[in-house]
């Protein structure tokens, strides 16, 4: 989705691809592997043993994420030399990992799997052939944060309302960049996009604000900043309305105008969710169809979308939208 200018907002919707590997950490031998002489070998365990990580953190397996470092050396093996930096990052990270497992202080140990996380994006991308950025792990998070995350708060929403096996992560004003020129070429400045193969909603991190402002604060904000509110709701359901394989609007691209007049009509039960009054909810939706969704290109826009329209989902109601 581009970004505001003033309060007119485009939204360009796009997908990524590649899918999830293996399950969770697992024991191997302790049998140290012979010097590699290739580095192919080693970046296919490298490949496995990043995804078991993301599980592990995903999941908050403190115990798997205390054997970090030991698994790495069991799983990876010595490294060749092309490699041997990214591998000494790898164990600074597992550092980072284990010491988040250590400690029962949640904000402690989201910083320190923050950085765990940091460390290994740096690492993976000294490689030749690195793993996908999505394929890489995030630590879980709530509240009004930076770095980017999981939102659990945010995933359980769109899991609700939109897809059942979706996940919503929030990056950071320095990974959303990079994340979007690896994606699509170059920096598009979205607000969010979907990843059906993941089963992935990606959000910037001025939409994760706006919607951890009425999570986790009790400001109600008016004016131009409830607009932005009212934007981060609907980015987060268009995006997870990409997610809903049954929707004719399944995956990036396919019927925008419906997928856009959808995600509008959910606005107040996001919000409602998201911890808002019904007041403050019909506020949202009522702003976004009057202020906002007049100002959407042509192409997100259609006369079906309206109170008896064809894309109306709520058809035996008056309340619009």
């Amino acid at each position: 989705m581009i970004r505001f200018a003033g309060v007119a907002i485009a939204i360009a919707l796009v997908v990524s691809a590649c899918g999830g590997m293996k399950s969770a950490v697992e024991q191997t031998s302790t049998t140290t592997r012979a010097e590699p002489t290739t580095e192919d070998p080693w970046l296919g365990r490298y490949a496995l043993w990043v995804t078991d990580l993301r599980v592990a953190l995903q999941h908050q397996d403190r115990d798997a994420l205390t054997r970090c470092a030991e698994t790495l050396a069991q799983k990876l093996g010595n490294a060749p030399g092309p490699v041997r930096e990214a591998k000494r990052i790898l164990e600074h990270a597992c550092d980072r990992f284990a010491a988040g497992a250590e400690t029962e202080d949640e904000d402690g140990a989201f910083r320190e799997w923050s950085q765990g996380s940091v460390l290994v994006r740096e690492a993976n991308g000294r490689l030749s052939n690195p793993q996908a950025t999505e394929r890489l792990p995030l630590p879980v998070g709530t509240g009004v944060r930076e770095e980017s995350r999981i939102e659990p708060l945010f995933t359980r929403v769109a899991n609700a309302l939109a897809a059942p096996a979706s996940e919503v992560r929030c990056w950071s004003p320095t990974d959303w960049p990079k994340l979007q020129e690896e994606t699509f070429g170059r920096n598009l400045n979205l607000a969010g996009f979907a990843s059906p193969q993941y089963k992935r909603a990606n959000l910037a991190w001025d939409i994760c604000d706006g919607l951890a402002t009425i999570a986790y604060s009790d400001r109600r904000p008016t004016g131009s900043e409830e607009l932005e509110i009212a934007f981060a709701v609907t980015t987060l359901m268009h995006e997870a309305g990409h997610l809903n394989e049954s929707g004719d609007f399944f995956g990036a691209g396919q019927n925008e105008p419906l997928a856009e007049c959808w995600g509008m009509q959910h606005i107040r039960q996001a919000a409602r969710r998201l911890g808002a009054s019904r007041l403050y909810a019909g506020e949202l939706a009522e702003r976004y169809w009057t202020e906002l969704y007049p100002t959407r290109p042509a192409g997100y826009r259609t006369r079906k979308c309206r109170d008896g329209g064809a894309y109306d989902v709520r058809k035996e109601s008056s309340v619009w939208p």
